[in-house]
């Protein structure tokens, strides 16, 4: 919250304007919810997940979405506190059925371990994310979910094993070093051939929400090494070699503006496909595709 919010009424009635003009299905708004006030990091017992701040009229934006012909997709970040948001899961997601949020993108930004849960005795315990309490707790905010139209794109998430088969809303995660690890900057960032390596690893259990669409390459200034060591042309080539049936476009709308040529790209390629080949590649250096 404070003057420098960017979750407002204001700033995403601009970005669903920009999504209704180029098409797009939704906007996905972070930091809408209190609870980012601090250290958002260790605070996640202070997450609400139907109270906006002041400065974000959730009523109004879903109803000026839905006017636009657009979605708003919800942002349900943990900081891997489990029994925080399982307590108030069911009113969130009644409430974001109400406003026509179908799409959620849940987080659990956490240290190996970290995981906080409270046992049936009051107790704090801690859990990885891969442990057994947390494959039931995901597999249980997917089943929360469609029990109210809405499907999940899981951050931080537990490794796919087949079951977004059997719960067709759980239809994206992460689960690998995406997009957002290169902002830490240089050099610990993703290095160039990570993508190449991805199509033989990560990608072999299911889709992945990388998020790409970088645009703003060259910036420069106090955080330059902050910038996304990449090209134009990887950043379009990822959204056909890394599958995800929902794709994110993750710069700035006036990044997009400034080169339309290539943002006209985004706005064509397809999220899903017919058929997919592989046609060649070497791991780690290079990877082609073919999809329809």
């Amino acid at each position: 919250s404070g003057p420098e919010h960017g979750a407002t009424t204001e700033r995403t009635k601009a970005y669903i304007d920009f999504a209704a003009k180029h098409g797009f299905d939704g906007v996905l708004v972070e930091g809408w919810n209190e609870g980012w006030d601090g250290d958002w990091f260790n605070n996640g017992a202070l997450f609400s997940f139907t109270k906006p701040y002041p400065d974000y009229d959730i009523d109004e934006l879903s109803r000026y979405a839905a006017e636009k012909g657009v979605r708003l997709i919800g942002h349900n970040e943990t900081s891997g506190n489990v029994t925080n948001y399982e307590d108030q899961m069911e009113d969130a997601f009644a409430l974001y059925e109400k406003l026509g949020i179908a799409q959620v993108k849940t987080g659990y930004v956490a240290d190996g371990g970290g995981i906080q849960r409270q046992d049936e005795n009051g107790i704090w315990r801690y859990e990885w994310h891969d442990s057994q309490f947390m494959a039931r707790h995901y597999l249980h905010v997917v089943e929360e979910a469609a029990k109210h139209h809405i499907s999940i794109d899981t951050h931080e998430p537990i490794k796919d094993t087949g079951l977004r088969r059997t719960y067709p809303n759980w239809i994206t995660r992460e689960g690998a070093r995406g997009q957002e690890y290169n902002a830490w900057g240089y050099p610990h960032l993703n290095p160039p051939e990570h993508e190449t390596i991805l199509p033989w690893t990560r990608m072999m259990s299911g889709p992945m929400d990388f998020t790409p669409g970088i645009f703003d390459l060259t910036f420069d200034g106090p955080d330059a090494d902050n910038r996304v060591q990449t090209t134009l042309a990887k950043q379009l080539a990822l959204y056909v070699v890394l599958y995800s049936p929902i794709q994110m476009a993750a710069d700035l709308p006036e990044n997009y503006e400034a080169r339309p040529e290539a943002f006209e790209f985004i706005t064509h390629v397809p999220t899903d496909w017919e058929q997919s080949l592989a046609i060649a590649g070497e791991v780690g250096e290079y990877v082609a595709y073919a999809r329809q």
